[in-house]
């Protein structure tokens, strides 16, 4: 489970970023003059990626995990610019690890300071759980009066964000802060965001 998510998370990353990249070059072959003034008028880039790293403290376990993420943005031509979408994806290595994948609507209501809903889905794989049943496999002896609680849980989730971003050229450094609903529980994630503008 956990190398199929990485992997997914890796071939995504190069997708978008490919994308980006082709999008951007016919931009520029067509139209760099007009791409260069608007960049400038604005002081944005129209799309943005990051890789996040940081951690991530559940209110509920009281427990801290390491939270690694990255996030596309491509910023709407409504609003003079301030309205963007895209998606997040975030792991975090908790006791039982946890992929989050979202799109998201961002507000950027001045210079870089920035706000964010993504309602999504969270996948979760319960190390102990998986242990629990090859030991069962292992002895040939389902227990059949177990409830699977943990199944039954909703996969959704909701997240509301604040970041700022600090701009160096095409690159940013972003200060991140998170709130996660997760399964009624909320849980805070905070870190740096290393970011490109295109």
């Amino acid at each position: 489970m956990f190398k199929k998510v990485v992997i997914y998370i890796v071939c995504h990353l190069i997708f978008v970023s490919l994308s980006i990249a082709s999008h951007h070059d016919d931009t520029s072959h067509h139209d760099d003059t007009s791409h260069h003034d608007d960049t400038s008028h604005h002081g944005h880039h129209t799309q943005h990626v990051a890789l996040f790293a940081g951690l991530t403290f559940n209110l509920h376990t009281e427990e801290n995990s390491p939270t690694i993420g990255a996030d596309w943005e491509y910023r709407l031509p409504i609003l003079d610019h301030k309205v963007g979408v895209g998606l997040i994806t975030d792991l975090v290595f908790a006791e039982a690890t946890e992929f989050i994948v979202a799109p998201a609507v961002f507000f950027h209501p001045f210079a870089g300071l920035k706000f964010l809903v993504a309602p999504g889905l969270v996948f979760i794989e319960d190390h102990e759980e998986d242990a629990h049943n090859e030991v069962n496999h292992m002895h040939s002896a389902p227990l059949l009066a177990e409830v699977e609680d943990d199944h039954n849980e909703s996969p959704l989730m909701v997240r509301l964000g604040i970041a700022y971003d600090i701009h160096l050229g095409k690159a940013s450094i972003t200060p991140v802060l998170n709130a996660d609903l997760i399964h009624e529980h909320w849980s805070l994630a905070g870190g740096l965001a290393l970011g490109f503008g295109f």
